[in-house]
Protein backbone atom coordinates (compact mmCIF):
# COMPACT_ATOMS: atom_id res chain seq x y z
CA UNK A 1 0.00 0.00 0.00
CA UNK A 2 1.61 2.95 -1.26
CA UNK A 3 -0.28 5.01 1.41
CA UNK A 4 1.35 3.53 4.62
CA UNK A 5 4.66 4.99 3.88
CA UNK A 6 3.23 8.55 4.13
CA UNK A 7 1.10 8.09 7.13
CA UNK A 8 2.90 9.38 10.65
CA UNK A 9 1.74 7.91 14.67
CA UNK A 10 0.15 5.22 15.43
CA UNK A 11 -1.57 3.15 12.15
CA UNK A 12 -3.94 0.59 12.46
CA UNK A 13 -5.52 -1.37 9.43
CA UNK A 14 -8.26 -3.62 9.74
CA UNK A 15 -9.52 -6.23 7.36
CA UNK A 16 -11.58 -10.08 6.51
CA UNK A 17 -9.06 -12.06 8.88
CA UNK A 18 -9.46 -14.62 5.99
CA UNK A 19 -8.38 -12.58 3.32
CA UNK A 20 -4.40 -13.78 3.15
CA UNK A 21 -3.76 -12.10 0.29
CA UNK A 22 -4.56 -9.05 1.75
CA UNK A 23 -2.83 -9.33 5.44
CA UNK A 24 0.36 -10.80 3.21
CA UNK A 25 0.49 -7.05 1.37
CA UNK A 26 0.21 -5.38 4.90
CA UNK A 27 3.10 -7.61 6.28
CA UNK A 28 5.15 -6.63 3.46
CA UNK A 29 3.93 -2.84 3.63
CA UNK A 30 4.85 -2.68 7.23
CA UNK A 31 8.67 -4.01 6.37
CA UNK A 32 8.85 -1.83 3.83
CA UNK A 33 7.63 1.53 5.77
CA UNK A 34 10.27 0.50 8.94
CA UNK A 35 7.04 -0.35 10.78
CA UNK A 36 6.81 -3.70 13.16
CA UNK A 37 3.14 -5.82 11.90
CA UNK A 38 1.34 -6.96 14.94
CA UNK A 39 -1.74 -8.61 14.77
CA UNK A 40 -4.87 -7.99 16.79
CA UNK A 41 -7.35 -10.61 17.32
CA UNK A 42 -7.40 -14.49 17.91
CA UNK A 43 -8.72 -15.24 14.16
CA UNK A 44 -6.09 -12.82 12.68
CA UNK A 45 -3.35 -14.47 14.48
CA UNK A 46 -5.15 -18.57 14.31
CA UNK A 47 -5.24 -18.16 10.08
CA UNK A 48 -2.10 -17.00 9.50
CA UNK A 49 -0.49 -19.87 11.80
CA UNK A 50 -2.64 -22.42 9.71
CA UNK A 51 -1.72 -21.06 6.68
CA UNK A 52 1.97 -21.34 7.11
CA UNK A 53 1.40 -24.68 8.13
CA UNK A 54 -0.14 -25.00 4.87
CA UNK A 55 2.96 -23.95 3.64
CA UNK A 56 1.61 -20.51 2.53
CA UNK A 57 2.71 -17.01 3.60
CA UNK A 58 6.30 -18.06 4.17
CA UNK A 59 9.15 -15.83 4.06
CA UNK A 60 7.26 -12.83 5.57
CA UNK A 61 9.17 -10.40 7.94
CA UNK A 62 8.24 -11.41 11.52
CA UNK A 63 4.58 -10.74 12.78
CA UNK A 64 3.99 -10.09 16.33
CA UNK A 65 0.94 -10.51 18.84
CA UNK A 66 -0.10 -7.53 21.03
CA UNK A 67 1.62 -8.78 23.70
CA UNK A 68 4.96 -9.65 22.62
CA UNK A 69 4.37 -6.24 21.06
CA UNK A 70 3.62 -3.94 23.96
CA UNK A 71 6.47 -2.01 24.16
CA UNK A 72 7.20 -0.93 20.88
CA UNK A 73 5.85 2.75 20.21
CA UNK A 74 2.85 3.10 18.33
CA UNK A 75 4.52 5.18 15.70
CA UNK A 76 6.59 2.29 14.30
CA UNK A 77 4.35 -0.95 14.12
CA UNK A 78 1.33 -1.30 12.05
CA UNK A 79 -1.19 -3.01 13.82
CA UNK A 80 -3.59 -5.17 11.68
CA UNK A 81 -6.71 -6.17 13.39
CA UNK A 82 -10.12 -7.78 12.99
CA UNK A 83 -13.58 -5.85 13.11
CA UNK A 84 -13.73 -4.41 9.56
CA UNK A 85 -17.60 -5.28 10.19
CA UNK A 86 -17.92 -4.26 13.08
CA UNK A 87 -18.26 -7.18 14.85
CA UNK A 88 -19.12 -7.47 18.74
CA UNK A 89 -15.98 -7.62 20.68
CA UNK A 90 -13.63 -7.83 17.59
CA UNK A 91 -10.48 -6.61 18.18
CA UNK A 92 -11.46 -2.77 16.46
CA UNK A 93 -14.48 -2.67 18.39
CA UNK A 94 -12.75 -2.93 21.96
CA UNK A 95 -10.54 0.21 20.97
CA UNK A 96 -13.37 2.18 19.61
CA UNK A 97 -15.11 1.58 22.99
CA UNK A 98 -12.26 2.33 24.59
CA UNK A 99 -11.73 -0.96 26.63
CA UNK A 100 -8.70 -2.01 25.43
CA UNK A 101 -5.29 -1.93 27.54
CA UNK A 102 -2.97 -1.79 24.98
CA UNK A 103 -4.22 0.92 22.17
CA UNK A 104 -5.81 4.20 23.70
CA UNK A 105 -6.35 6.80 20.39
CA UNK A 106 -5.66 10.45 19.83
CA UNK A 107 -5.48 13.04 17.16
CA UNK A 108 -1.69 11.47 16.20
CA UNK A 109 -3.64 7.51 15.21
CA UNK A 110 -4.91 6.51 11.93
CA UNK A 111 -7.45 4.05 11.38
CA UNK A 112 -7.65 2.59 7.45
CA UNK A 113 -10.38 0.12 6.89
CA UNK A 114 -9.15 -2.01 4.11
CA UNK A 115 -12.16 -3.64 3.15
CA UNK A 116 -16.09 -2.87 2.25
CA UNK A 117 -19.34 -2.90 4.05
CA UNK A 118 -21.13 -5.82 3.91
CA UNK A 119 -24.96 -4.92 3.62
CA UNK A 120 -26.65 -4.73 6.32
CA UNK A 121 -23.66 -3.93 8.42
CA UNK A 122 -23.35 -0.20 7.55
CA UNK A 123 -25.12 1.18 10.30
CA UNK A 124 -23.02 -0.56 13.11
CA UNK A 125 -19.85 0.21 10.89
CA UNK A 126 -20.67 3.76 10.75
CA UNK A 127 -21.64 4.13 14.71
CA UNK A 128 -18.17 2.31 15.16
CA UNK A 129 -16.20 4.96 12.90
CA UNK A 130 -17.86 7.88 14.60
CA UNK A 131 -16.48 6.33 17.88
CA UNK A 132 -12.56 6.12 16.36
CA UNK A 133 -13.24 9.89 15.03
CA UNK A 134 -14.15 10.71 18.67
CA UNK A 135 -11.34 9.96 19.92
CA UNK A 136 -9.14 11.67 17.63
CA UNK A 137 -8.42 9.43 15.18
CA UNK A 138 -8.16 9.84 11.05
CA UNK A 139 -10.49 7.35 9.81
CA UNK A 140 -9.56 6.19 5.63
CA UNK A 141 -12.06 3.90 3.99
CA UNK A 142 -12.00 2.99 0.57
CA UNK A 143 -14.47 6.39 -0.11
CA UNK A 144 -11.88 8.26 0.13
CA UNK A 145 -8.46 6.31 -0.64
CA UNK A 146 -7.68 3.28 -2.75
CA UNK A 147 -6.97 0.65 0.20
CA UNK A 148 -9.58 -2.22 -0.86
CA UNK A 149 -10.37 -4.13 -3.96
CA UNK A 150 -12.98 -6.64 -3.81
CA UNK A 151 -11.83 -10.35 -4.07
CA UNK A 152 -15.25 -11.91 -5.68
CA UNK A 153 -15.16 -12.68 -9.39
CA UNK A 154 -16.40 -10.18 -11.88
CA UNK A 155 -18.77 -11.81 -14.60
CA UNK A 156 -15.76 -12.06 -16.80
CA UNK A 157 -14.30 -14.20 -14.77
CA UNK A 158 -16.95 -16.51 -13.98
CA UNK A 159 -17.63 -16.57 -17.80
CA UNK A 160 -13.46 -17.42 -18.30
CA UNK A 161 -14.19 -20.28 -15.20
CA UNK A 162 -16.92 -21.68 -17.42
CA UNK A 163 -15.39 -21.64 -20.56
CA UNK A 164 -12.29 -22.89 -18.50
CA UNK A 165 -14.02 -26.18 -16.69
CA UNK A 166 -17.63 -26.52 -18.96
CA UNK A 167 -19.28 -28.29 -16.11
CA UNK A 168 -22.57 -29.81 -17.00
CA UNK A 169 -24.08 -28.49 -13.84
CA UNK A 170 -23.61 -25.54 -11.95
CA UNK A 171 -25.34 -24.57 -8.83
CA UNK A 172 -25.06 -21.08 -7.23
CA UNK A 173 -24.56 -20.93 -3.63
CA UNK A 174 -24.00 -17.77 -1.82
CA UNK A 175 -26.02 -14.51 -1.48
CA UNK A 176 -29.74 -13.97 -1.17
CA UNK A 177 -32.80 -14.96 -3.69
CA UNK A 178 -32.08 -12.28 -6.57
CA UNK A 179 -28.73 -12.67 -6.64
CA UNK A 180 -28.98 -16.55 -7.22
CA UNK A 181 -31.44 -15.93 -9.60
CA UNK A 182 -29.15 -13.36 -12.02
CA UNK A 183 -25.85 -16.22 -11.68
CA UNK A 184 -28.90 -18.83 -12.71
CA UNK A 185 -29.69 -16.44 -15.73
CA UNK A 186 -25.74 -16.15 -16.25
CA UNK A 187 -24.67 -19.65 -16.33
CA UNK A 188 -27.43 -20.36 -18.54
CA UNK A 189 -26.41 -17.47 -20.99
CA UNK A 190 -22.80 -18.98 -20.64
CA UNK A 191 -24.55 -21.76 -22.39
CA UNK A 192 -24.31 -24.04 -19.44
CA UNK A 193 -27.21 -26.62 -20.26
CA UNK A 194 -28.29 -27.43 -16.48
CA UNK A 195 -28.37 -24.64 -13.77
CA UNK A 196 -30.25 -25.73 -10.68
CA UNK A 197 -31.35 -22.89 -7.95
CA UNK A 198 -31.55 -24.59 -4.25
CA UNK A 199 -32.73 -23.52 -0.97
CA UNK A 200 -31.28 -23.74 2.48
CA UNK A 201 -32.44 -27.31 3.52
CA UNK A 202 -32.68 -28.81 0.18
CA UNK A 203 -31.55 -32.32 -0.72
CA UNK A 204 -30.29 -32.76 -4.07
CA UNK A 205 -28.86 -35.59 -5.94
CA UNK A 206 -25.98 -34.97 -8.24
CA UNK A 207 -25.47 -38.07 -10.06
CA UNK A 208 -24.48 -38.85 -13.68
CA UNK A 209 -24.21 -35.29 -14.94
CA UNK A 210 -27.68 -34.46 -13.72
CA UNK A 211 -28.64 -33.02 -10.19
CA UNK A 212 -32.07 -34.12 -9.01
CA UNK A 213 -33.98 -32.26 -6.15
CA UNK A 214 -34.97 -34.83 -3.52
CA UNK A 215 -36.45 -33.65 -0.90
CA UNK A 216 -36.43 -30.90 1.82
CA UNK A 217 -34.83 -31.35 5.21
CA UNK A 218 -35.75 -28.78 8.03
CA UNK A 219 -32.50 -25.89 8.69
CA UNK A 220 -32.49 -23.13 10.48
CA UNK A 221 -29.69 -20.41 11.65
CA UNK A 222 -27.55 -21.81 15.02
CA UNK A 223 -26.32 -19.85 17.79
CA UNK A 224 -24.76 -19.51 20.69
CA UNK A 225 -25.86 -19.63 23.92
CA UNK A 226 -23.48 -19.47 26.63
CA UNK A 227 -23.02 -23.26 27.26
CA UNK A 228 -25.43 -24.78 24.57
CA UNK A 229 -26.90 -24.32 20.22
CA UNK A 230 -30.18 -22.44 19.77
CA UNK A 231 -32.03 -22.27 17.29
CA UNK A 232 -32.06 -18.02 16.15
CA UNK A 233 -36.13 -18.90 14.78
CA UNK A 234 -36.68 -20.45 18.44
CA UNK A 235 -39.70 -19.05 20.76
CA UNK A 236 -36.61 -18.44 23.30
CA UNK A 237 -35.09 -15.68 21.28
CA UNK A 238 -38.26 -14.59 19.46
CA UNK A 239 -39.46 -13.82 23.50
CA UNK A 240 -35.72 -12.45 24.63
CA UNK A 241 -36.16 -10.00 21.15
CA UNK A 242 -40.00 -9.17 22.57
CA UNK A 243 -38.56 -7.91 25.89
CA UNK A 244 -35.56 -5.75 24.18
CA UNK A 245 -37.71 -3.95 22.82
CA UNK A 246 -40.90 -4.02 24.78
CA UNK A 247 -39.67 -4.60 28.44
CA UNK A 248 -41.21 -6.40 30.84
CA UNK A 249 -43.14 -6.69 34.12
CA UNK A 250 -44.02 -8.90 36.17
CA UNK A 251 -47.41 -9.48 38.04
CA UNK A 252 -48.09 -11.38 41.35
CA UNK A 253 -51.05 -11.70 43.29
CA UNK A 254 -52.25 -13.81 46.16
CA UNK A 255 -56.18 -14.62 46.11
CA UNK A 256 -58.29 -16.87 49.08
CA UNK A 257 -61.94 -17.76 49.20
CA UNK A 258 -62.29 -14.82 46.23
CA UNK A 259 -60.48 -11.96 48.11
CA UNK A 260 -57.89 -9.93 47.25
CA UNK A 261 -55.06 -11.11 49.67
CA UNK A 262 -51.63 -9.17 47.88
CA UNK A 263 -50.98 -7.63 44.58
CA UNK A 264 -47.59 -6.47 43.46
CA UNK A 265 -46.03 -5.38 40.50
CA UNK A 266 -42.45 -4.77 39.30
CA UNK A 267 -40.55 -4.01 36.29
CA UNK A 268 -36.23 -2.94 36.24
CA UNK A 269 -36.51 -1.87 32.46
CA UNK A 270 -39.62 0.04 31.78
CA UNK A 271 -38.80 3.39 33.91
CA UNK A 272 -36.29 4.61 36.34
CA UNK A 273 -36.44 2.94 40.05
CA UNK A 274 -38.40 5.94 41.28
CA UNK A 275 -40.85 6.81 38.53
CA UNK A 276 -41.77 3.12 38.34
CA UNK A 277 -42.29 3.17 42.04
CA UNK A 278 -44.89 6.02 41.88
CA UNK A 279 -46.70 4.91 38.77
CA UNK A 280 -47.12 0.86 40.14
CA UNK A 281 -48.78 2.44 43.36
CA UNK A 282 -50.89 4.68 41.76
CA UNK A 283 -52.17 2.00 39.54
CA UNK A 284 -52.25 -0.57 42.31
CA UNK A 285 -54.38 1.58 44.09
CA UNK A 286 -56.71 1.94 40.94
CA UNK A 287 -56.75 -1.47 40.26
CA UNK A 288 -57.26 -3.47 43.64
CA UNK A 289 -60.96 -2.37 44.35
CA UNK A 290 -61.65 -3.23 40.47
CA UNK A 291 -60.23 -6.84 40.76
CA UNK A 292 -61.39 -7.27 44.20
CA UNK A 293 -64.76 -6.29 42.77
CA UNK A 294 -64.50 -8.69 39.56
CA UNK A 295 -63.12 -11.77 41.93
CA UNK A 296 -66.61 -12.29 43.03
CA UNK A 297 -67.74 -12.56 39.31
CA UNK A 298 -65.17 -14.63 37.91
CA UNK A 299 -65.82 -18.52 37.91
CA UNK A 300 -62.42 -19.82 36.96
CA UNK A 301 -58.38 -18.97 37.32
CA UNK A 302 -58.18 -17.89 33.90
CA UNK A 303 -60.78 -15.08 34.07
CA UNK A 304 -59.19 -13.92 36.96
CA UNK A 305 -55.88 -13.61 35.46
CA UNK A 306 -57.04 -12.59 32.04
CA UNK A 307 -58.69 -9.72 33.83
CA UNK A 308 -55.80 -8.90 36.45
CA UNK A 309 -53.20 -8.51 33.23
CA UNK A 310 -55.58 -6.59 31.09
CA UNK A 311 -56.23 -3.65 34.07
CA UNK A 312 -52.68 -3.32 34.86
CA UNK A 313 -50.75 -3.65 31.59
CA UNK A 314 -53.60 -1.06 30.29
CA UNK A 315 -52.44 1.36 32.40
CA UNK A 316 -48.74 0.80 32.42
CA UNK A 317 -49.33 1.29 28.63
CA UNK A 318 -51.63 4.83 28.99
CA UNK A 319 -48.81 5.94 31.15
CA UNK A 320 -46.08 5.15 29.41
CA UNK A 321 -46.74 3.96 25.60
CA UNK A 322 -45.11 0.34 26.34
CA UNK A 323 -46.82 -2.73 25.94
CA UNK A 324 -44.63 -5.21 28.11
CA UNK A 325 -44.27 -8.50 28.08
CA UNK A 326 -46.13 -9.33 30.97
CA UNK A 327 -45.40 -12.66 33.32
CA UNK A 328 -48.09 -12.93 36.09
CA UNK A 329 -48.38 -15.22 38.81
CA UNK A 330 -51.74 -16.09 41.07
CA UNK A 331 -51.67 -17.95 43.82
CA UNK A 332 -55.12 -19.38 44.74
CA UNK A 333 -54.74 -20.36 48.77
Amino acid sequence: MEIIPQIEGGLIVTCFASNLMRLESLILAADKAGRTPVLLGRTLINNIKIAKECGYLQDLPPVHTMEEAKDIPSDKALYICTGSQANYRSALSIIANGESKYIKLDNSDTIIFSSKMIPGNEDKIERMQDKLAAQGATVITDETELVHTSGHACREDLKRMYDLLKPAVVLPVHGDKKFIREHKRFALSCGIKEVFSARNGDMCLLHNNHIEFLEQVFSDIIGWDRNRPVSLGSQLIKNRRRIAFNCSMFISAVIKDKKLLDLQMSSIDILEEDDWNKLAEEILATVTPLIEKKLLECENRTQIEDFIRGQIRRRVFAATEIKPVTLLHVAML
